[in-house]
């Protein structure tokens, strides 16, 4: 039979596993919503300049 002492780290080690892969998630989705938004940002440029480009372009043919 295991001691109290021994499940109290096995437990401890697992909530520790837990909570390091639950961090790393939190971080990673951070970093993925802020690439997300640039990404969205450039993208939103993009398509300004070229719809810009494209109601010039047809004003001036």
């Amino acid at each position: 039979m295991k001691t109290v002492s021994e499940r109290d780290n096995k437990a401890r080690v697992k909530l520790s596993q837990v909570s390091a892969i639950v961090v790393s998630a939190v971080m990673l989705m951070k970093k993925a919503t802020g690439i997300l938004k640039r990404t969205m940002f450039v993208a939103f440029l993009l398509v300004g300049c070229i719809g810009m480009s494209a109601t010039a372009w047809a004003e001036l043919s």
